[in-house]
């Protein structure tokens, strides 16, 4: 999935495409687990990475994005904590 998403624009970091595409709860937690997968070889902890990352970027999409991929992956925060308060709301 990781690959197919990627190979829709090249240039941009496939977290937007991924956030902006997929809307089914099963598309995101398969999405989720190759993303965790592709950085574990960036970095020594990847699911952190993963969940700030996805929390940052939701940042910039509206109420029913958010909502759909905070409810399917909890774990997901934004690196700064007061924006996940608007949020959780």
């Amino acid at each position: 999935m990781l690959k197919k998403l990627q190979a829709k624009n090249p240039d941009r970091n496939v977290a937007f495409i991924a956030i902006e595409e997929l809307t089914e709860p099963k598309e995101i937690k398969r999405f989720y687990k190759e993303y965790i997968e592709w950085l574990s070889v960036a970095t020594k902890n990847p699911s952190d990475m993963a969940n700030q990352n996805l929390g940052y970027i939701l940042a910039y999409y509206g109420d029913d994005t958010n909502r759909i991929w905070r409810h399917t992956i909890p774990e997901i925060y934004h690196p700064v904590p007061f924006i996940d308060r608007i949020f959780s709301t």
